[in-house]
């Protein structure tokens, strides 16, 4: 888990660096992936979402659900659970 990151990562900031891995998950161009399209609609399946939670988790430093990506299934959604989470982190270690 990465602590340095700084809870106060925005929304956008967050939603640049998931689109930046679905890309690649779903090897399209990062200009055309869009936050408001489901996941399952670039092609991402069932392994590469849970692998593509494991990521995120390991890189802001919270633990999801494995159900994240079925439950938040566009990058907008999941940014917003991930904002939510760290919000919770950043509440608890003060």
């Amino acid at each position: 888990m990465n602590s340095a990151i700084p809870p106060l990562t925005t929304v956008e900031a967050m939603q640049t660096w998931l689109r930046e891995r679905v890309a690649g998950y779903v090897d399209t161009p990062f200009e055309e992936i869009r936050t408001d399209i489901r996941l399952v609609d670039y092609g991402m399946d069932s392994l590469a979402a849970l692998t593509f939670s494991g990521e995120i988790e390991d890189e802001y430093g919270v633990e999801l659900p494995a159900t994240m990506a079925w439950d938040h299934p566009t990058i907008a959604a999941i940014a917003m659970l991930l904002r939510e989470r760290l919000d919770q982190e950043a509440a608890r270690a003060s």
